[in-house]
């Protein structure tokens, strides 16, 4: 879609040839490149352009392999025993934060070490957090002197104290989240359908786009417009892609499931 839609169109509306843009060697290789799901070419020859971000069509997607790297290591915590375990998780949890502390000083300056740090210590607070999940009590009391720590913690004084800001963040985070979706609860708003990873992965190069189109737009117009436009891609990916995927997924696991007890 990067490739061979967006970056063609904005060509176009920049009065340059969309042909050229579609068959430019760079738009296979960008998708090439990405595969992978680790981001290793950002641009598509000189496009983006004339907009006030051009070293990247899609820049949200620089977490994405971090994304990933959780999940496997979730997959291999998994598959060395952590549902029978359960000291597993808040062992990988404890390492986390030590190497959070680390890069404060021993690390201080390794990008990997605090980019591996930062990710495995919220997502793995989480995963400890839904082990937990039978005992952990959440009240509105919690969520909002955690929504006042988030405050405190984001102001520019603790911007020099970040590994810091990450420790006190990570459970604060958990706790308003968390709370929210159990205490806010509604038959209405338990949706069947989840458009949440295709605003992730449209939303940006829509943005981009938009300057494209509109040349000058407030931060507001463009998140506003934003907003309509990636919704329906959204639920393009989530109808066509997503949800088929997810759905195959759960009739291989069944045969699977059905196949070993038939062996057993």
């Amino acid at each position: 879609m990067t490739a061979f839609v967006f970056a063609p169109v904005a060509a176009a509306l920049h009065g340059k040839s969309w042909m050229a843009q579609l068959t430019d060697p760079a738009a296979p290789l960008y998708v090439l490149r990405n595969a992978s799901l680790a981001m290793l070419q950002w641009t598509i020859g000189d496009s983006p352009s004339g907009v006030p971000y051009e070293t990247s069509w899609d820049a949200s997607l620089w977490t994405l392999a971090w994304e990933f790297s959780c999940y496997i290591m979730i997959l291999g915590l998994g598959l060395c025993g952590a549902a029978r375990h359960r000291w597993m998780l808040p062992t990988a949890l404890g390492i986390s934060v030590l190497l959070v502390l680390a890069t404060i000083g021993p690390l201080s300056g390794i990008e990997v070490a605090e980019r591996v740090g930062r990710f495995t210590l919220f997502f793995l607070v989480g995963a400890v957090a839904y082990q937990s999940r039978d005992w952990i009590r959440i009240g509105w009391p919690s969520v909002v002197v955690s929504f006042v720590l988030i405050t405190v913690t984001a102001m520019p004084w603790m911007q020099g104290l970040v590994p810091l800001r990450e420790l006190i963040h990570a459970p604060i985070t958990a706790v308003a989240i968390l709370g929210i979706g159990g205490l806010v609860s509604h038959p209405r708003l338990r949706l069947r359908n989840d458009i949440s990873y295709g605003v992730y992965i449209y939303g940006f190069p829509v943005q981009q786009l938009l300057m494209h189109a509109f040349g000058s737009m407030t931060v507001i117009q463009n998140a506003a417009l934003a907003i309509l436009c990636t919704a329906p891609l959204a639920m393009c990916s989530w109808f066509i892609i997503e949800k088929p995927a997810i759905e195959l997924g759960r009739r291989i696991a069944t045969q699977v499931d059905r196949s070993a007890v038939v062996g057993a």
